[in-house]
C-alpha cells in the first residue's frame, strides 16, 4: 500500500491552509480550555498512543510519512502515518496519525466536499456550543462563497473545546476539499513551548 505522491501534495496544501487558520486561534483559547469536556482521541485512537499501538488498532495497513504538513505546528520531529482507505462512515478515507514525543495528538480526515453539511449537522448534535470562525456573520458570508464554489474560500467551524475542527476549502481553482481534524487539548501550545526551548 501506497499513498501516491498527488495526494501527498493535495494533502499538504490543504492542511497548510487548516492547520494555519486553527494555530492562532488555539493559542489564544488554550489556557482557557476546559479539558475535562475535550474529546480524547478519535474512537479507540486515544491521544497519547504510540505509533505502534495506533498500527495494532487500525484495521488497514499504514505507511509513514513525510511530516511536511504538520511540522510547524507539532515541531520538526513529529511523525506521521497515513492510508487512503480507513473505513469511515461507510466510505474509505484518507487518515493522518499525527505523532509527537507525548504520542498521538492529532487525526485528519479528508472527507468529500458534499458530506460537509451533513457532517457539520451530526457534529453539532454530539457536540453542542460550536463555533464559527472568523464570526458568525463573517461565516455566513464565506458559507454562501462556498457554495457558489467561489475560489480562495475557507470555512471552519470547531466544537467541544477546539479540540474537534471541521474546514472546507476552496482553492485558487473553485474546487473543494473538506477536512475532519481529532486535536490534542492544548496539543499546538505544548509542542511551540517545547520547539521553543529545543531552538535556544
Amino acid at each position: 500500500m501506497s499513498l501516491g505522491s498527488t495526494f501527498r501534495q493535495s494533502l499538504i496544501a490543504l492542511l497548510r491552509g487548516a492547520l494555519a487558520s486553527i494555530t492562532a486561534a488555539a493559542l489564544i483559547t488554550s489556557t482557557a480550555c476546559n479539558t475535562a469536556m475535550a474529546v480524547d482521541g478519535y474512537k479507540d485512537f486515544k491521544f497519547g498512543l504510540s505509533p505502534e499501538q495506533v498500527i495494532k488498532k487500525c484495521p488497514v495497513p499504514l505507511e509513514e510519512l513525510l511530516n511536511a504538513a504538520y511540522a510547524d505546528m507539532f515541531g520538526k520531529d513529529c511523525r506521521v502515518l497515513a492510508t487512503s482507505n480507513f473505513p469511515m462512515m461507510d466510505a474509505e478515507r484518507e487518515v493522518n496519525f499525527v505523532f509527537t514525543k507525548k504520542g498521538l495528538v492529532f487525526v485528519c480526515f479528508v472527507l468529500q466536499a458534499h458530506e460537509f453539511g451533513g457532517v457539520m449537522k451530526s457534529l453539532g448534535e454530539k457536540y453542542p456550543g460550536a463555533t464559527l470562525h472568523p464570526s458568525r456573520a463573517e461565516w455566513m458570508q464565506l458559507a454562501k462563497r462556498f457554495d457558489a464554489a467561489q475560489p480562495n474560500t475557507v470555512i471552519k467551524i470547531t466544537y467541544d473545546d477546539d479540540t474537534v475542527i471541521l474546514v472546507g476549502n476552496r482553492d485558487e481553482t473553485g474546487e473543494a476539499s473538506v477536512v475532519l481534524m481529532y486535536k490534542s487539548p492544548n496539543a499546538e501550545q505544548q509542542e511551540i513551548s517545547s520547539k521553543g526551548k529545543d531552538d535556544l
